[in-house]
């Protein structure tokens, strides 16, 4: 964070422009909002959160399920899901689709309960084109029209 100590500050008395330059504040805004709203998603595939709610700067594409950075930067990332079995459920959040022990993330409904839930955000500082999407690995996740299976995101800076 810049800081700025004056004593004092005159006008100026003849034309002109006084410019002030802002450091490390993004010109890009770029966040969405998506949920699974077409039907469940089995392992081994993205999910594709095609009902888009928000999409400011359209990184996110809801025909691959992929948002891709517009600029490095900073981004904070969410994905809830909802299982469609009592056995273990995995999603994994991955960048540039690298899985296993090198997702970005990963999180488990592991119950005897048909369609838990879990939940999982995090921070990631990303490089311009790098992609980010959500991966069922292991049994599947529920879509349907009430946003129980979601994916969010944006630019922090």
């Amino acid at each position: 964070m810049s800081k700025l100590y004056v004593d004092e500050i005159h006008p100026k008395t003849t034309g002109g422009t006084l410019t002030i330059a802002v450091p490390n504040v993004p010109t890009t805004s770029s966040y969405f909002y998506a949920d699974l709203n077409s039907g469940d998603v089995s392992a081994t595939n993205t999910i594709i959160f095609e009902s888009v709610v928000s999409n400011e700067g359209n990184d996110y594409d809801n025909t691959t399920g992929i948002y891709t950075a517009p600029v490095n930067g900073l981004y904070w990332f969410s994905n809830t899901f909802l299982a469609t079995s009592a056995n273990d459920t995995d999603v994994e959040i991955r960048i540039d689709n690298v899985s296993g022990s090198s997702a970005f993330g990963k999180h488990r409904v592991n119950t005897d309960a048909t369609f838990a839930s879990s939940s999982w955000s995090g921070v990631v500082y990303l490089n311009a084109g790098q992609n980010v999407r959500c991966v069922v690995t292991n049994n599947g996740v529920h879509g349907g029209n009430s946003r129980w299976t979601v994916f969010t995101g944006y630019l922090i800076r």
